[in-house]
């Protein structure tokens, strides 16, 4: 429905309803778009059923790179993490695809999405409105990522550190399950460490089920209480036990609990 609003019902709507609701009708009519191109890509295998790439598509963790598309501090998207978020989404969900056919699918995906950007005249103008050029998409290796792709510790550590903002003042130890086992041991050898801005918030699909997290700190460690969505619906907020100390914004959608 969304795709067939023209301009002069836009225009309207604007005029009646202002820029608050046009805010999230926009959002839903690029949310659309970012679904399509998922869908034209799963169209093309005979792997996955009609409707898979629109779920795939608004899964959190996916739902990342279309807010980064947006991002006006994004100047590059990198395919790599892109894959390795097409290949975790498939492991959580124990779906077994062959790192051939996770590649093929990203790259199919972000060929059609680039595409809606440059031809969808709703997505041009709000690149143009935002001042935002198309962002880069970075080299990747592709011998490089199989491998990745098919050792599930080394896939689950590079997607979490894709996550890490450098400068971070905080630190958040993310516990995942050992090779071939579905629960968390609680023995560090199956852990990372990674630097967060809590005043930022962290980017979608960081909080996931079947993982565990801790938030270090001089008074001890603190285990995670709860996850959730911020309000924009582009960032996850989270609490930690027995500390006061919040990443992101109070408040949300809450997706995980203990």
């Amino acid at each position: 429905m969304l795709a067939i609003i023209g301009e002069k019902v836009l225009d309207l709507f604007i005029k009646i309803f202002g820029d608050k609701v046009i805010e999230k009708i926009n959002k839903l009519y690029g949310i659309d778009a970012w679904c399509r191109a998922f869908e034209k890509a799963i169209a093309y295998s005979e792997e996955f059923d009609t409707g898979f790439g629109k779920e795939l598509a608004t899964h959190r963790t996916m739902l990342r790179f279309y807010y980064e598309t947006f991002d006006t501090n994004k100047e590059k998207i990198s395919f790599n993490d892109f894959v390795l978020s097409i290949g975790m989404e498939f492991l959580d969900f124990q779906l077994t695809i062959s790192p051939d056919i996770i590649i093929a699918l990203a790259d199919a995906i972000i060929n059609n999405w680039y595409k809606e950007l440059r031809t969808n005249k709703f997505l041009k103008n709000k690149l143009e409105n935002m001042s935002k050029q198309l962002p880069e998409i970075q080299d990747w290796d592709v011998e490089e990522i199989k491998l990745i792709l098919k050792d599930h510790e080394k896939m689950r550590r590079a997607y979490f550190k894709s996550f890490e903002h450098i400068k971070g003042a905080k630190t958040i130890r993310v516990w995942y399950p050992a090779p071939n086992e579905n629960w968390i041991r609680w023995d560090e050898k199956y852990s990372i460490d990674i630097k967060v801005n809590p005043m930022l918030g962290m980017a979608l699909g960081f909080f996931r089920r079947g993982y565990d997290y801790s938030l270090l700190e001089t008074d001890g460690t603190h285990r995670l209480k709860f996850a959730a969505i911020s309000s924009s619906k582009e960032r996850e907020t989270a609490q930690f036990k027995t500390s006061t100390f919040y990443i992101g914004e109070k408040g949300g959608e809450v997706f995980w609990a203990w």
